[in-house]
């Protein structure tokens, strides 16, 4: 039923935007507290201002400043006002209880990511056991407000994040220093608009109304800026003052222009247009190499379709290929972003990134494989080899074990040693499926990938080229559990480029 039947106005106390807000507050607050928390801090400032009126009827300066003025029935609507507010705290509680017997904070200390990354450790005990920091303020401020927070490139798109890291300032220990832009750099045309916008919410009493909104989504700002981890993800939690300020400056704007069309207004329009276009490029463009380069576990596939992509706009343009590099082996000293090495006659291609090297389009002869496997039936505890690397005790094995119940696990290891365990999974005995395989000992990676789910993976420590595939390299004969046929891998983009490069 609308909130503006008649029923609805005699029978229900509770103005309707309350209502709204109230449950919009809490779903905002179940997925992403830093964001959730600006509904949450409206409300209690509306209850506030309704309070403060209930208790001083004759007060009302409070509504007018919080453009509330209009509201009727406050006596009674500050008690529903502050059950709202209330609400999505007490959801947002509850079920964070029931998740980490905490209430509002989380068990930094018991998150996985400490078991693989020491540097977690010396971070928790810097900050007193959490990952929140009011020192950390500061240096988000300076990074979402530097304008020099993107660098522009010779390839598409064009424009990257820069090559410095986020300045970490007070001697805070961070987590992490990721790759981030700011709002002065990619989200310019918004920033006008907001800075305009608050200007005439300050000053216009026609945009009361949003003033608490305002003040709301910025007093939720150390939210996210008390947390010792920089990334560009992060500017997203400032989109909604960055929204609400910038609705009153598009109307400020709109209605200047509608009143006259002076010369200056014309090219402030101009200049607003061209930002406009700057911001959407802009953030396309860096969504589009953090996504392709940046990001954690990108897959070689994902790094050949944007290398693909980058190549073919070169050509489109007429400017200059992607350089590329040719050797035997990969140089130690990794040149910029961007740069290609092929390794032998096409073996490898490999792109540098953050001044690591990543592989591209690799082949057998890099340790890429891809390993089109049926497995039979067999009994429980029996081991079968897949692919080993080396001869002897130096042999490193990728093997599969039977599990029993028509599950296997992948095990890594060799003679001696302690093996790896991988990720339990179903054989889907009889049915043949294409596994990812690669042991590349240039950048020590090894993993087992089925349709793009890690079955194992852990560090490579072979210095061996010469591959043995479906048997044990010093056993003669082939088990009878496994069928593993070899398929062929392309090396097309790797010829591609190296032509392009001449």
């Amino acid at each position: 039923m609308s909130p503006n039947s008649r029923w609805y106005r005699k029978r229900s106390p509770v103005p309707a935007v309350i209502i709204h807000t109230k449950t919009t507050a809490a779903a905002s607050m179940l997925s992403r507290v830093t964001i959730g928390s600006g509904p949450v801090i409206a409300l209690a400032l509306i209850a506030a201002v309704l309070g403060a009126r209930a208790i001083r009827p004759q007060w009302n300066r409070p509504l007018v400043v919080a453009g509330l003025d209009g509201t009727a029935r406050t006596e009674r609507w500050h008690w529903w006002a502050s059950l709202a507010t209330a609400f999505p705290l007490v959801l947002y509680a509850t079920q964070n209880y029931l998740k980490f017997g905490l209430l509002f904070d989380l068990p930094w200390r018991s998150q996985v990511a400490n078991l693989f990354d020491p540097h977690r450790a010396i971070v928790l005990d810097a900050n007193h056991g959490t990952l929140r920091n009011p020192l950390a303020i500061a240096t988000h401020v300076v990074q979402d407000l530097r304008p020099d927070a993107l660098r522009v490139q010779s390839f598409f798109p064009w424009i990257t994040f820069p090559s410095h890291r986020p300045l970490a300032l007070l001697d805070v220990t961070f987590d992490q220093l990721d790759h981030a832009s700011s709002v002065t750099a990619v989200m310019p045309a918004l920033l006008v608009l907001a800075v305009v916008g608050v200007v005439a919410v300050v000053r216009n009493r026609g945009f009361a109304p949003l003033r608490i909104p305002i003040v709301a989504t910025v007093a939720a700002f150390p939210l996210t800026m008390m947390l010792v981890y920089v990334t560009h993800r992060y500017t997203g939690d400032l989109l909604p003052f960055l929204f609400i300020a910038a609705i009153a400056g598009t109307h400020v704007i709109l209605s200047a222009w509608n009143r006259e069309r002076s010369r200056s207004l014309r090219l402030g329009a101009a200049g607003l247009a061209v930002l406009l276009i700057w911001s959407c490029f802009a953030n396309f463009a860096l969504a589009l190499v953090y996504q392709r380069q940046f990001t954690p576990f990108v897959t070689d596939g994902n790094r050949a379709r944007f290398v693909e992509l980058q190549s073919d706009v070169a050509d489109l343009f007429g400017t200059g290929p992607l350089p590329v590099g040719v050797g035997d082996r990969l140089p130690h000293r990794v040149p910029g972003n961007n740069h290609l090495f092929v390794v032998g006659d096409c073996d490898g291609l490999y792109t540098a990134v953050d001044s690591k090297w990543f592989g591209v389009e690799r082949t057998p002869a890099t340790g890429q494989f891809e390993l089109r496997m049926t497995f039979h039936h067999a009994p429980k505890g029996r081991v079968v080899p897949i692919i080993a690397s080396g001869h002897g005790d130096e042999a490193r094995r990728i093997t599969l074990s039977y599990l029993g119940g028509g599950r296997g696990r992948f095990e890594y290891g060799f003679v001696g040693h302690d093996t790896d365990l991988g990720r339990p999974f179903d054989l889907d005995v009889g049915t043949a499926h294409t596994f990812d395989v690669l042991l590349d000992r240039r950048l020590r990676e090894m993993h087992v990938l089925l349709a793009g789910r890690p079955l194992i993976g852990v560090v490579y420590d072979s210095s061996s080229d010469a591959f043995t595939i479906g048997r044990d390299p010093d056993v003669a004969t082939r088990p009878s559990a496994v069928t593993v046929r070899n398929l062929r891998v392309s090396r097309s983009l790797c010829r591609t480029v190296r032509a392009r490069a001449g």
